[in-house]
């Protein structure tokens, strides 16, 4: 199971199995914060009562490592963070040491006095975690690891796709937490610990959420900006911490940009890296990424991406992957993270969780200035309107904009949120046009949830999941505008199981880490108390962050519009790729579940440009593929 993992850790490997037999805990290291072999994992205390296994960064460990040492506490490695993990344990207890602790992790710790295991991921969901069950009664075993391929690689372990979470995959992007794409598998949700007793009952518990529990403060924009930049100064600070160089991932925005200007402040030249598609110009953001590391002195890496580079490549990607991700940012992603790894830097500070803070998606305020409205308006007509939709989708079950219009009206006409997130790629009547439903699949942890989560035992579908999300929200803060809302809801699902897994899985893919400087906890934790209309009013989105930090950036690009960043997936789908993409589609181990005519039409329609269904077929190319590869092509 190790070994699966060689790529997130190449400089070592550490195995441990208890006296008795009943525990082992195994480790790949990726040496960046003390380098000496004492620091290696597993890592036990004095008495080898407390062993861990840990994978991230703890950025204030060396304040935690002074005031444990004060407490009497004895040190055997020189700076290891991982070492200041188990003295606070033994310090604080679990929750103790989790309100203490500022960084980007998931752990395994087996407490052998109190015969408890504690498996953690950290509040915002950054590194991950996956958990599965073998066997039942008293013969049952509890894997955990990094990543499912980990557990796949168990010889026992069989190996079965959980094409119950076809679905939600499809609405979302990817699997809500707790699923996964597989049968038996499971994440633990972002800021939830699982805690195993000696008799082998897991028991969720929600740790924290930095973002829920924070209520809206009154202050000025000056304030508010002047807070911002001194809290993004802290942020990149803290973690440029490490053993081994730190370097940036550049596009031409301004989140990255700021945070090279930072760090190039706090510790000169740096390498910045940057990456274009040689037949995509419209999205080339070399010339301003350019423009930013000169302003800052860096030495600029632009890799410049093929079409047959990425075809070569493609089936590597989705390996990396490690469960669909219907995000196609992985592949310049994963390129992007190879080139970084070939220059010999093993650290990355990349400009994730800005937008979520800050209000910086355009397609956000048609939500709340439009939409609410309009589905105010459409709520009045209750049932009628539910028999409208229905009636509608049984008539247009093949136009798929006609399909997600009647889904709005449903939605709308029940009272459920509009609002799902800013990655919803098909709407629950479009999935149900494409997807057939199997009513005898589920897919459910074996654990007790301790207090209210959305996260529970019993895994809904796409709906339910959403009125779980909104519940929990307006539970803990009852008072909430929808911009708040809508926040909130990003950080519960669509930020730590889309976008920050993108991020870990193609860049560990080749031994990198990305640290995430935006989402460093007291940042979140102050921009979440900054009100909505200074996130929301200004002459562009983002305003409050485009004043925090426009002194950082050259004037041409502060105010310069947002680009995403991407690849032309929909123009090779018109071309050879979409064929293969047909072909693997409708005649590989997903056709069975799919409404292969409906498939068929959307390719004929994609590829004359009638309409653009790359997101969908994309989505659909990607799971059948994974499922190729993972389960089929299995030994």
């Amino acid at each position: 199971m190790a070994r699966a993992l060689s790529h997130r850790g190449p400089d070592g490997e550490g195995v441990w199995i208890d006296e008795s037999g009943r525990i082992g805990f195994s480790h790949r290291r990726l040496a960046i914060i003390d380098l000496d072999r004492r620091a290696a994992q597993p890592m036990h205390n004095e008495d080898g009562s407390v062993t861990i296994v840990f994978n991230g960064e703890i950025y204030n460990h060396r304040a935690l490592r002074a005031q444990l040492q004060t407490s009497g506490h004895v040190f055997r490695t020189d700076s290891s963070d991982t070492e200041s993990l188990i003295h606070g344990y033994e310090e604080w207890g679990i929750d103790g040491l989790l309100k203490r602790i500022d960084g980007i992790y998931s752990f395994a710790l087996h407490d052998g006095r109190h015969q408890v295991t504690h498996l953690v991921r950290d509040g915002l969901g950054i590194k991950p975690l996956y958990v599965a069950w073998l066997g039942m009664g008293a013969q049952t075993h509890l894997l955990f690891a990094s990543e499912m391929r980990a557990i796949l690689a168990h010889r026992e372990f069989q190996a079965e796709p959980a094409t119950a979470a076809l679905r939600s995959y499809f609405t979302f992007m990817s699997v809500p937490a707790p699923g996964t794409f597989m049968k038996g598998v499971f994440k633990i949700p972002a800021g939830h610990r699982l805690a195993i007793a000696a008799d082998g009952k897991a028991m969720l518990q929600r740790t924290c959420n930095d973002v829920s529990e924070k209520v809206p403060q009154s202050m000025t924009f000056e304030a508010a900006r002047d807070g911002v930049r001194k809290h993004l100064e802290h942020a990149v600070a803290s973690q440029m911490i490490a053993d081994v160089p730190v370097s940036v991932m550049l596009s031409g925005g301004i989140d990255s940009g700021a945070i090279l200007a930072l760090a190039s402040r706090l510790h000169g030249k740096l390498d910045a890296f940057t990456i274009r598609f040689d037949d995509d110009p419209e999205s080339d953001e070399t010339l301003a990424a350019g423009e930013m590391a000169r302003f800052c002195g860096a030495r600029h890496h632009i890799f410049t991406l093929t079409p047959d580079m990425v075809f070569d490549g493609m089936d590597s990607v989705i390996a990396a992957q490690d469960e669909p991700q219907a995000d196609w940012v992985c592949l310049p992603l994963w390129f992007l993270a190879r080139e970084v790894a070939r220059n010999a830097c093993k650290v990355i500070l990349v400009g994730e969780g800005a937008d979520e803070q800050f209000a910086g998606y355009a397609h956000w305020r048609p939500y709340i200035e439009t939409i609410a409205a309009y589905a105010a308006h459409a709520r009045l007509s209750g049932r009628i309107g539910n028999l409208v939709a229905r009636a509608g989708a049984a008539a247009f079950g093949a136009n798929m904009r006609m399909l997600t219009r009647l889904d709005f009206l449903d939605r709308a006409a029940r009272g459920d949120p509009m609002f799902w997130g800013g990655a919803v790629l098909a709407w629950p009547m479009v999935a149900d046009a494409l997807i057939e439903h199997d009513p005898h699949e589920s897919n459910q942890p074996r654990w007790i949830v301790q207090q209210p989560t959305p996260f529970g035992s019993v895994m809904p579908d796409a709906k339910s999941f959403m009125r779980n999300c909104y519940a929990e929200i307006d539970r803990i803060g009852p008072d909430r505008d929808p911009l708040q809302r809508m926040i909130s809801l990003e950080f519960m699902h669509r930020l730590p199981e889309l976008l920050l897994m993108r991020v870990d899985k193609m860049t560990m893919a080749h031994g990198v880490e990305a640290r995430v400087p935006f989402l460093a906890k007291a940042m979140v934790e102050y921009s979440s108390q900054i009100p909505s209309p200074l996130k929301w009013d200004g002459p562009q989105p983002k305003w409050l962050l485009r004043e925090a930090v426009r002194d950082l950036l050259p004037a041409s690009l502060v105010d310069a519009p947002k680009k995403g960043f991407g690849a032309p997936v929909d123009r090779w789908l018109r071309g050879t790729f979409g064929r293969v993409a047909e072909d693997e589609i409708c005649n590989g181990p997903l056709n069975a579940r799919l409404h292969l005519p409906r498939v068929r039409r959307l390719f004929r329609e994609h590829g004359t440009a009638r309409a653009n269904h790359a997101g969908i077929l994309w989505a659909l190319y990607l799971a059948s593929r994974w499922m190729h590869m993972t389960v089929e092509a299995r030994p």
